[in-house]
């Protein structure tokens, strides 16, 4: 197998192994496009968030209307960064994620076979 033929493959395997990071949300499509009440709700929930009145404004004016009316729908999904697993919230660079022993044993086993993997396929001269 040829050298650019080795890359060219170990490339394909990274990003196939990569993509799956690719689709973590799934965007809710919502038509209320416009809809007024639907950026006073998202403004009323950055407000109880502790956000002040002209701050909010700049937000909400910033979002698109799917995005209006996506959190409009769901106020909950609005909330600070880092806040979706326990109340207190939680940092991950901190060592505070939310994460189960193995989740973080099975992305180490993977990402160790990954490398391994594309590491053999660069390396072999076969």
């Amino acid at each position: 197998m040829s050298t650019t033929l080795r890359v060219f493959v170990a490339f394909l395997a990274t990003a196939v192994g990569i993509a799956p990071a690719a689709a973590d949300v799934i965007p809710v499509h919502i038509r209320t496009a416009g809809d007024e009440s639907a950026r006073e709700r998202v403004d009323g929930r950055l407000q109880g968030l502790g956000i002040g009145d002209a701050e909010t404004r700049e937000h909400v004016a910033r979002l698109t209307d799917d995005d209006v009316a996506l959190f409009a729908t769901a106020p909950s999904a609005l909330q600070f960064a880092g806040q979706s697993g326990p109340p207190e919230g939680q940092d991950v660079f901190a060592g505070e994620s939310y994460n189960l022993w193995y989740e973080t044993a099975g992305g180490i086993f993977g990402l160790l076979f990954a490398f391994a993997l594309i590491g053999i396929m660069v390396t072999n001269h076969e």
